[in-house]
């Protein structure tokens, strides 16, 4: 499953995607443009979710996803934004829309939604042997 971050503020897409492969989305890279998001496209051979930022550069995070959309039919994408994105509520149709700051948790939650991913196990405590108490040696 290859996921590609885009955003162009300093670190957010970068940290978004080291969180992601920290919870176990090995194939998370991240761009901090359009023209560099196309690029990784290109690069990796194709991304099945795309999670961009709606205002970027040179091209909208619309913009970028009508671009690929054509050559990746099947490719998911969330848009993300600090701004109100309540205007757009037409483009975003049919996606999902996270507020950023993104919880990488939450967007864990949503990955697995959309892309049909049994949720990540969690770990159970396991119970702590305890040693049985041993009696007092008896004086003969």
């Amino acid at each position: 499953m290859k996921i590609l971050v885009v955003d162009g503020a300093t670190g957010a897409a970068e940290n978004l995607a080291k969180s992601l492969q920290s919870l176990g989305w090995e194939q998370s890279g991240f761009a901090l443009n359009s023209d560099d998001a196309v690029e990784w496209i290109n690069h990796h051979g194709g991304c099945d979710v795309l999670i961009t930022e709606i205002f970027l550069q040179p091209a909208d995070g619309f913009a970028l996803r009508e671009t690929i959309q054509p050559h990746l039919p099947g490719m998911t994408t969330i848009f993300t934004s600090v701004h109100d994105a309540s205007a757009y509520s037409d483009r975003l149709s049919g996606c999902e829309f996270l507020a950023s700051p993104v919880d990488a948790v939450v967007l864990d939650s949503i990955l697995r939604k959309v892309t049909g991913q049994p949720a990540a196990p969690t770990a159970t405590p396991t119970a702590t042997p305890t040693a049985a108490p041993t009696a007092a040696p008896t004086a003969a």
